[in-house]
């Protein structure tokens, strides 16, 4: 009896490597495949980035322009579009953008569709956003809270909202650049005992919360891509 259960017991442990070798495999398999692929067309394809003056949409711009996509990149300021233009190809345009403004957004969404005409927007990449100074609530303002809110959150929502008959031509994607110090503070790792900066992050948690939501409700319904990021 007891040689029977060991060989049971062999035969399960032998079954569950063999399931773990094939679940291993076509991971592998399925990423080889997926590195494979080749998005042609490119010169073609427009894709719009917000918050380009510097730091990750900066970044992005410059490297969709190498790989030869139509970027048109929304800055905050002239200064930082300059700038970008001076560093990319002459493919690379740029337009002035100011998430927390209505006429702002209608603006920039009559520029791209100047520029876009019947071949629509193939991708969006939200990726403006702000980080205040943590502090305790009781030293916030509503002011404090709107800021944030206003570009992280409903700022998002209007330029996506604005953009999606430009992204439903092309059954394109949108692509939202997010943190996660929504939900994890490096502060709780670091420095247990200060935790008055713990408390103070509960304002950005909000709009990242928010922006989830909105992201989800998205996903449920559309034809379009949704997809998000997370920079530290």
């Amino acid at each position: 009896m007891t040689c029977r259960k060991c060989l049971q017991r062999e035969g399960q442990v032998s079954a569950m490597w063999l399931h773990l070798a094939v679940l291993g495999g076509l991971f592998y398999l399925l990423r080889w495949y997926r590195e494979r692929q080749v998005l042609s067309h490119l010169r073609d394809k427009f894709v719009f980035i917000t918050g380009c003056d510097s730091g990750f949409g900066n970044l992005l711009a410059r490297q969709l322009d190498l790989r030869d996509l139509r970027v048109l990149a929304g800055c905050l300021t002239e200064q930082g579009a300059e700038q970008l233009r001076n560093q990319t190809s002459g493919r690379l345009q740029t337009v002035i953008l100011d998430v927390t403004k209505a006429e702002s957004i209608a603006a920039a969404t009559e520029w791209m569709k100047e520029r876009v005409g019947d071949r629509g927007l193939w991708g969006l990449v939200n990726n403006a956003g702000i980080l205040l100074s943590a502090a305790p609530n009781e030293w916030l303002t509503k002011d404090d809270f709107s800021k944030i809110l206003n570009v992280n959150l409903i700022g998002l929502i209007e330029v996506t909202l604005s953009l999606l008959p430009l992204i439903r031509r092309t059954r394109g994607r949108v692509v939202r650049v997010s943190s996660p110090a929504g939900s994890v503070s490096v502060w709780r790792w670091l420095l247990h005992f200060l935790e008055i900066l713990i408390w103070g992050r509960s304002f950005f948690r909000q709009s990242e919360k928010g922006a989830q939501s909105f992201w989800h409700s998205c996903c449920s319904h559309s034809t379009w891509k949704v997809q998000n990021i997370h920079f530290p």
